[in-house]
């Protein structure tokens, strides 16, 4: 059973409260495959922005040592990466 908790958590029956940052960085996958790094691969360039900007951990690696940026194989891609963490940084200060 799932229930809405705050705007960071959902009660499950499974293991208990499950947060917005799992939800974001858990791999879905037995490699250790995060949904950044899949679409990354599928070159999805609205989902990757809106997964970084959820706060997606782009630093997470998968069970081969690859991040989610190891896979932007496209300029496009790799200036969305540039892009986010740019921002990012403006932010943080």
């Amino acid at each position: 059973m799932i229930s809405a908790g705050d705007n960071n958590e959902v009660n499950c029956g499974i293991d208990g409260k499950l947060t917005k940052e799992k939800l974001l960085n858990e791999p879905y996958d037995l490699n250790g495959t995060t949904f950044l790094a899949l679409a990354t691969k599928l070159n999805q360039n609205d989902v990757v922005r809106a997964l970084l900007a959820a706060g997606a951990d782009p630093n997470l690696a998968d069970n081969r040592g690859l991040i989610a940026f190891s896979h932007a194989t496209t300029d496009q891609m790799q200036q969305i990466y540039l892009e986010e963490l740019l921002r990012a940084i403006a932010n943080s200060e």
